[in-house]
């Protein structure tokens, strides 16, 4: 079974993009919305016994807004903007005995000021990488 894990502040704009996915894909996997507390989450996640756990959040990686890759948990903290209160390197670290594999996926953000709704190439994203979770293996 795969979990996703969607990361991020709705109230900073783009920074809530990892709660879209995790929306866009509700009922299609085991979902889990992390918001800024994703440590908070660990028990639900593990007992779930997941054989892979996606994460999904938005980041800063010097690509085209709405733009998504896929980053190595021990290069994450480098790209992400913090507004939560756990490294995702850390929090991958922590899931780690309760899973097989952790996938981080980081979207490419352009706005995180204070206000709600995702920029419109964000969203983009968010739907480009739904459906390329939802293809692949």
């Amino acid at each position: 079974m795969k979990v996703v894990c969607g990361v991020g502040n709705p109230l900073r704009r783009d920074d809530g993009v990892g709660l879209k996915v995790a929306e866009l894909l509700q009922g299609e996997f085991e979902v889990v919305f992390c918001e800024t507390y994703p440590e908070r989450f660990l028990d639900e996640i593990c007992s779930k016994g997941p054989e892979e756990v996606i994460i999904v959040d938005g980041g800063e990686f010097g690509a085209r807004p709405g733009e998504f890759r896929e980053i190595a948990p021990e290069q994450v903290d480098s790209h992400t903007i913090s507004t939560h209160t756990l490294p995702l390197s850390l929090f991958a670290g922590l899931l780690s005995p309760c899973c097989e594999r952790i996938r981080i996926f980081l979207i490419q953000i352009k706005d995180v000021g204070f206000g709600e709704g995702l920029s419109p190439e964000v969203e983009e994203g968010a739907r480009r990488l739904a459906e390329y979770l939802r293809r692949s293996p």
